[in-house]
């Protein structure tokens, strides 16, 4: 997936999916954001704090699912 930057996430058409979590620490980061860049999709991203939007709902869902399972 490609990660937008700010400006490019500001100029990104449609409504974007967003999500919301709370904070679990710069390793936590580390490994979504890892997860995000190296799935296989032509859908982007964008990550401020502990905010995520996507352009697409197969990769939100796609991402909390991921979530999920990390967190058993």
């Amino acid at each position: 997936m490609k990660r937008l930057t700010p400006l490019e996430h500001a100029k990104a058409k449609g409504k974007p999916i967003s999500m919301s979590m709370p904070d679990r620490g710069p390793e936590a980061r580390a490994r979504n954001l890892a997860w995000l860049e190296q799935r296989g999709s032509d859908g982007w991203f964008y990550v401020q704090g502990d905010n995520y939007a996507f352009g697409a709902q197969a990769d939100a869902t796609a991402f909390k699912h991921w979530l999920m399972s990390e967190v058993v």
